[in-house]
């Protein structure tokens, strides 16, 4: 049986943990070394950054091996490291993709900077909206501004960032809608959830409001818990639920003490 081309893809991600786009990338990965992954001949290799004396991020580099991956370590010895710009250039040599993935404001800079990359391979920018974490990061953000119109193709997760990304220069015809994915749940059964509620200290009786995501301030949790206020009244009782880590959990967290929500957030 005649095997299929290689199609070679060379990823970057910033990232110290598995965020959500590190786990749809590594899913992908894994699936690529199933017996129908691997019938499209498709290889794939992650690069990342470190700053920690010459230590990996060992929850993500730990995952990409994991998943199977190549791996690719640029080393940074200070932010702002032009060296990273001669790794990169290497990485591209040892990796010779067909495709350039960029996941994040460095590295779509880092290929918007070197265009001999972009002569020998498609830039594929990922555009997984933006952090409002602080001045400095909105400052990071605008990066794009620079760079994103130089890219092949720029995939978002939702329509609402076209007209962001056009402001930025990005051509319509490149812009691709590619909405978030996540695993199908499988269903618990009645006793499965009353056992899931009572760990939580959620009363049967209590409705439960449940949101997902980082912690960050442009996800809007802090809207969330003005808006449930106004329900602190209400003849039903209720729980909120909030599921993930960022910069904003102590704000959330004084702000719910304010709202006297403190007894109602989990």
């Amino acid at each position: 049986m005649n095997e299929p081309p290689t199609l070679r893809i060379l990823a970057m991600m910033e990232a110290n943990s598995v965020t959500g786009p590190a786990k749809n990338l590594l899913g992908f990965c894994r699936w690529l070394r199933t017996a129908e992954g691997e019938q499209t001949g498709i290889k794939i290799g992650i690069g990342t950054f470190s700053r920690n004396a010459g230590t990996e991020n060992s929850a993500f580099t730990d995952a990409i091996r994991d998943a199977g991956a190549d791996l690719y370590i640029i080393r940074e010895r200070f932010r702002y490291d032009p060296g990273v710009m001669r790794q990169m250039r290497e990485i591209a040599e040892e990796s010779a993709p067909d495709i350039i993935q960029t996941h994040n404001n460095k590295s779509h800079l880092l290929v918007r900077l070197l265009p001999k990359l972009r002569k020998k391979s498609l830039w594929f920018a990922f555009h997984h909206g933006d952090t409002y974490t602080d001045f400095k990061q909105q400052l990071i953000n605008n990066v794009d501004r620079v760079s994103l119109r130089s890219a092949d193709r720029v995939v978002t997760v939702c329509k609402a960032f076209e007209p962001r990304l056009a402001a930025f220069g990005v051509k319509p015809d490149r812009i691709r809608i590619l909405h978030n994915s996540i695993a199908a749940l499988s269903s618990m059964s009645s006793a499965e959830r009353a056992q899931f509620r009572s760990r939580l200290g959620i009363d049967t009786d209590e409705a439960m409001v449940l949101a997902i995501g980082r912690l960050s301030k442009e996800k809007g949790h802090a809207f969330l818990l003005r808006a449930l206020q106004l329900l602190r009244s209400n003849a039903r009782k209720w729980k909120l639920v909030l599921v993930g880590i960022g910069p904003e959990r102590d704000r959330l967290e004084q702000l719910a003490r304010a709202l006297g929500l403190s007894e109602r957030l989990l």
